[in-house]
């Protein structure tokens, strides 16, 4: 009877907190409030809620409750913390089952504390009105490697609902002073319109007009009555103090519904540069107005020689959404020095069409007769009418340094002198075209001076090689891909084997095991210790620490939740290290990597601790979380060294700190990702100096340098036209003894090379694809759970290794509305399931590929040559401009597929 009423009192409680939100204030303990992980001392003082974070994911975990969800509910709680440590995030959630209590990555919110030793007031809207009910949260004040120790308190926490506006009618919005009666300012200065009493079916593009004076990474979002979550859409503002209308396609988005309930926007330019947000209005059609823009005029290559031809290239963008064109004339300053041609002729003119929302490269060559600086000056008129006029980053000619006769190979290196064990990360992933496309494509101001390299050209091996240790850079952590029994990216190992001047440098395995679930087990750990054994730790030029090879492992999370724990985690280590002995080796020593818990790696076997890169708090310290300077990461970098160090001490491992390279991985991930901005030889020098200070304070000698050559991530530091050998020289100046100015000697001085693969940038406006006759995969590849992709006669084959096996196309610029269907020719062997289909995924400028965005068809139960017809018309999202495809031929394993074809179909002419 007592169980009975207890349990009726909780659903009256329940019912009434369902009416009227929620508060926990702690007057009479913890009000149920619990513990999930990493803090301890939790305990309640004079009604406040105190606690200490003993690790990287501190959890508090709220009573069950029942609260019918909707868009004007509001998360506050009133706290203080010692120090502000990471991005904190909300978790909501309807069930207590699964995994982690009910709540997943899909269901939270993030939030920054206040750097303040003072109280503060945390305000979130969850925007959880797509969710039936909520029935617990969880509040993770912080997150990240550094967090341990942070002392916290907590007076309050409530769920409250906030008073509603008036709805609006208006469909648009002129601003001034970057202020609209009618919007509100919220947080991190987000623009927020009132509700909107409208339907967004016709609407389904938003317009947003700005000028800036410096390039400014904005972001659209809206709340939508069916959906929770408030989605986002970034774009880049134009940074030439010129107003620009952006085109924003709400229709192509996965979480556009139909309905905007309200709209917000957020303009952060770099540096907090003065900008003007002038209108914002809802439409049915895009801005129908050419807008030409130039991202880069300057220098394509490095270095320019006297005498030589210099590449220059002038990059334009037509943002707008009508074509564009006119005519291109080019000046050059002094021109008795230096002279401008195209195909061998004099250049002062040539005409420019730029179709809608399309970007056109055009290249030419500056010829100089002595040193010094090439300025150009080009105008973009149309019917002879001046449009705009844009004037090339200089190109700096210099002389030849004096290198060996043509025909030589790559000289010896020269190590320069250093007391101090300098590596850098080394990503494999340039053994084809794929990825140069993307960075020829989308970021051709930085192409390194070995070209768009066969990264596993021995020659191309040596010459990085030289360029590193006559830098002081002394080792390379090389990223190594296994799953499963299947190992990829190998191209630049099987070429270090074969060149020539290896003996003067050192490398280790970094294992990227970022592997599917469950794919680590105890026999494939052998098998890949015996391929470490076999092929890698045996030979010289493997890195040892402390007399033994180490091996650095990306996710010990992911071998622990796979083998269950970290005492069978620990037996694999030791396993490795007892196989090695065996072998004759002294053993392997292994570095974690990336996730915290010091005291648990320390228990798995781990000997030392770093990570990929090293951005610090500057993401979470930043005005916003996906657009700051390379400056806060230097700013911030010692303290949180300190503080990693300090955990590492206390749990016995040795700290391998990382200074970073950078991150803008654009070329590879479009606007879906977050940009570094301002990264300069200047700051990166800083960077050195302070990672110098902080090693010679501590009496250690030793660190890691981010990526050499993530070049579609945007952290590099191999010689490139960008910066030529500045950041390599920055190294060298600060850690080398002879830090005199060192040469940069060139492959093309020697007159070898070139390295280039052929890229096919044409193939971005191709629409069909016949792949019969095994001549061109025109930029095709294996996405995922595919093996032996090859060309033959019969066309593109390639066998199906696990479900939902997919090819990705290159890089497209296609007009989806131009295009009706997709057609693609077929057979697979042994024949599919009869409830088996196909599966066709696009991605545009805006939206990345996702499941909103595909179309399937049933696949015939016979093992013959089918045509199938994917109709995409009709289809809500197929719209904006295509700039990806995806195919997945079929769901199952265990076929061989071979597809004569891919083509889109045109929408018919009348």
């Amino acid at each position: 009877m007592t169980r009975l009423i207890a349990v009726l009192g909780m659903v009256l409680a329940l019912a009434a907190v369902q009416a009227q939100g929620i508060r926990w204030d702690f007057a009479e303990g913890m009000d149920g409030w619990r513990v999930g992980r990493h803090v301890e001392g939790l305990r309640v003082e004079d009604g406040v809620l105190k606690g200490r974070v003993s690790g990287h994911d501190p959890q508090l975990i709220s009573p069950l409750f029942a609260l019918a969800p909707n868009y004007r509910h509001e998360f506050v709680c009133r706290v203080r913390v010692s120090r502000v440590a990471g991005q904190g995030q909300l978790y909501y959630t309807d069930t207590t089952e699964g995994p982690y209590d009910g709540f997943d990555a899909k269901r939270v919110r993030g939030f920054v504390l206040t750097d303040t030793p003072d109280w503060q007031i945390v305000r979130l809207r969850p925007f959880w009105q797509g969710e039936k009910r909520i029935q617990q949260i969880r509040l993770d004040l912080m997150h990240g490697n550094d967090c341990a120790g942070v002392e916290f308190e907590l007076d309050w926490l409530a769920i409250e609902e906030v008073a509603e506006g008036d709805f609006s009618n208006d469909r648009r919005w002129d601003f001034k002073g970057n202020r609209h009666d009618a919007w509100t300012v919220g947080a991190a200065g987000w623009l927020v319109s009132p509700y909107l009493a409208m339907t967004g079916r016709s609407t389904s593009w938003v317009l947003v007009t700005v000028r800036s004076a410096a390039p400014a990474w904005a972001e659209l979002s809206w709340l939508s009555p069916a959906n929770s979550g408030k989605p986002v859409i970034p774009f880049l503002v134009v940074g030439d103090d010129r107003a620009h209308t952006y085109s924003i396609p709400l229709g192509t988005h996965p979480q556009w519904s139909g309905e905007a309930l309200q709209l917000s926007v957020q303009v952060v330019p770099e540096h907090e540069a003065p900008y003007d947000l002038q209108r914002v209005e809802l439409a049915a059609k895009p801005h129908a107005e050419a807008d030409v823009l130039c991202p880069y005029f300057g220098p394509a290559e490095y270095p320019n020689r006297v005498g030589k031809r210099n590449r220059m290239l002038l990059r334009l963008d037509n943002i707008g959404h009508a074509p564009a064109s006119g005519m291109l004339h080019f000046r050059v300053h002094d021109g008795a020095v230096h002279r401008l041609e195209k195909d061998g002729e004099p250049l002062l003119s040539m005409a420019c069409v730029l179709p809608a929302d399309f970007s056109e490269t055009y290249e030419f060559d500056v010829l100089s007769q002595t040193a010094g600086d090439a300025v150009v000056t080009v105008e973009f008129q149309v019917g002879g009418e001046l449009r705009q006029r844009w004037t090339a980053k200089a190109m700096a000619v210099t002389a030849a340094p004096a290198a060996p006769p043509p025909g030589s190979y790559v000289p010896e290196p020269k190590p320069a002198q250093t007391d101090y064990l300098i590596g850098s990360y080394y990503y494999p992933g340039y053994g084809t075209n794929r990825q140069w496309r993307e960075m020829a494509l989308y970021a051709p101001w930085t192409k390194p001076v070995l070209g768009y390299y066969d990264e596993g050209n021995p020659e191309c091996i040596d010459w990085q090689i030289k360029w590193a240790t006559e830098h002081g850079v002394n080792f390379f952590l090389v990223d190594w891909y296994w799953e499963a029994g299947r190992n990829h990216n190998e191209h630049w190992l099987d070429g270090f084997v074969k060149a020539r001047h290896k003996q003067h440098f050192k490398w280790a395995l970094m294992w990227a095991n970022h592997n599917r679930k469950g794919t680590h087990s105890r026999e494939d750990w052998i098998a890949v210790t015996e391929r470490w054994l076999e092929k890698y730790i045996r030979t010289p030029e493997y890195l040892t620490l402390d007399g033994k090879p180490v091996v650095f492992m990306w996710s010990p999370r992911n071998i622990r939740e796979d083998m269950g724990g970290s005492a069978p985690s620990a037996e694999l280590l030791a396993l490795s290290d007892r196989m090695a002995r065996d072998a004759g080796l002294p053993g392997i020593v292994f570095y974690a990597m990336n996730q915290g818990g010091q005291a648990q790696l320390a228990q798995e076997g781990y000997a030392g601790y770093t990570t990929y890169h090293w951005f610090g708090n500057a993401r979470e310290t930043s005005r916003n979380s996906r657009f700051f300077a390379y400056k806060a990461v230097v700013d911030q970098a010692a303290d949180n060294w300190d503080r990693t160090a300090a955990a590492c001490d206390a749990a016995g491992l040795k700290f391998l700190p990382v200074a970073d390279t950078g991150w803008d991985a654009r070329p590879r991930h479009g606007l879906n990702t977050f940009v570094i901005y301002d990264r300069s030889v200047a700051e990166f020098t800083r960077h050195l100096k302070d990672m110098k200070t902080w090693l010679d304070r501590r009496g250690e000698k030793m660190f890691v340098l981010g990526p050499w050559n993530e070049w579609t991530e945007g952290s590099y530091i191999e010689p490139c036209s960008e910066f030529g050998f500045e950041m390599l020289r920055a190294i060298r100046t600060v850690f080398c003894t002879d830090a005199g100015v060192s040469d940069d000697l060139s492959p093309q001085d020697m007159g070898l090379g070139p390295y280039d693969f052929e890229l096919n940038l044409g193939q971005m406006r191709q629409d069909s694809w016949d792949f019969r006759g095994g001549q061109e995969l025109f930029g095709w590849g294996a996405l995922m759970y595919l093996a032996d992709l090859r060309l033959t006669p019969a066309g593109l084959a390639m066998t199906s290794v696990g479900r939902d096996p997919a090819i990705r196309s290159g890089d497209v610029r296609l007009d989806a509305r131009a295009y009706t269907a997709l057609e693609v020719t077929m057979a697979i062997k042994p024949a599919p399931g009869e409830k088996d289909f196909a599966a066709f995924f696009w991605g545009t400028t805006f939206m990345p590929i996702n499941g909103e965005a595909n179309v399937s068809c049933p696949l015939h139960a016979d093992e013959g040559m089918h045509r199938y017809r994917f109709d995409l018309a009709q289809h809500p999202k197929w719209q904006g401009t295509l700039r990806r495809l995806r195919f997945d031929p079929i769901q199952a394993g265990d076929r061989t597929i071979t597809i004569e074809s891919i083509k889109l179909v045109p929408v018919a002419k009348p």
